[in-house]
């Protein structure tokens, strides 16, 4: 097994190449619960795995019951400007042996029409489906059930691409290990970062769509570097925490970058 400074050097050679993290192939990860929060009562849960989200429907049928539907939709390909992706498939309806039965038989799968799911951001798209010649166009967003628990102290690294400096020597891409500690009040998050140069504070408000949280936040650092910082796509897994970055520094600097770590 590597020594905890060795997987921090693996980590940093990793994430050197990328000024963003590796995402799936065809953009942001969709999986998640979906909703429109003005029509509470109905959703879809997408399950994504690359280019494929497996789709699971939950609404009512003409007759007020519970009605479910599934999907496999595939990826149609970004928009070129705005990398709007685009997952298409058919939509079927299952019958099959009742869930109490001694053993389970065979089920029946009858296609009912189509699916597509359009995301222009990786928290908001639009739903569109068929069934049976009657079709639905929902706006939905990400289904938050709970924050997530961003505390403890992290060790990993951070990539950080600076543009457009005041200073051209400024520019650049730097990999640096960085230990981070985290605290979450309310709707209240600050990130301390250390590295071997400097202590950067961020606090600002943090907000969370299903999986993914986000924090807008204005920052200081022990060298004097101060502005402001968004960090994105941030996700919590059982040992480790990452995101992405975006922000502006006091020299001028455009910042567009990653982190990840994980927990000592």
């Amino acid at each position: 097994m590597k020594s905890f400074p060795a997987f921090l050097a693996a980590l940093a050679l990793a994430l050197g190449g990328f000024a963003l993290p590796v995402r799936a192939a065809s953009g942001y990860d969709l999986s998640d619960m979906w909703w429109n929060p003005s029509e509470s009562g109905w959703g879809v849960e997408f399950v994504q795995q690359r280019d494929v989200i497996f789709a699971a429907l939950y609404v009512h049928g003409s007759d007020g019951r519970p009605a479910w539907y599934t999907a496999s939709m595939y990826f149609q390909g970004l928009a070129a400007q705005t990398h709007e992706m685009t997952y298409a498939g058919d939509l079927y309806e299952t019958t099959g042996t009742w869930f109490g039965a001694p053993a389970f038989g065979t089920a029946v799968n009858r296609k009912v029409g189509t699916m597509s799911v359009v995301a222009p951001t990786m928290t908001a798209a639009t739903l569109t489906y068929s069934v049976d010649g009657a079709s639905v166009s929902k706006a939905i967003r990400r289904y938050t059930f709970r924050f997530d628990d961003y505390s403890g102290l992290r060790a990993g690294v951070h990539s950080v691409t600076s543009t457009r400096c005041d200073n051209p020597a400024d520019d650049g891409t730097r990999t640096v290990p960085t230990t981070y500690s985290i605290a979450l009040s309310g709707s209240q998050m600050t990130i301390l970062a250390t590295d071997s140069a400097k202590t950067c504070s961020y606090s600002g408000t943090y907000t969370q769509d299903g999986r993914l949280g986000r924090l807008d936040s204005t920052y200081n650092c022990s060298n004097g570097d101060v502005g402001a910082m968004a960090f994105e796509e941030m996700s919590v897994q059982r040992f480790a925490v990452m995101g992405r970055l975006f922000g502006a520094n006091n020299r001028g600097c455009h910042l567009e970058g990653s982190f990840a770590a994980v927990v000592q």
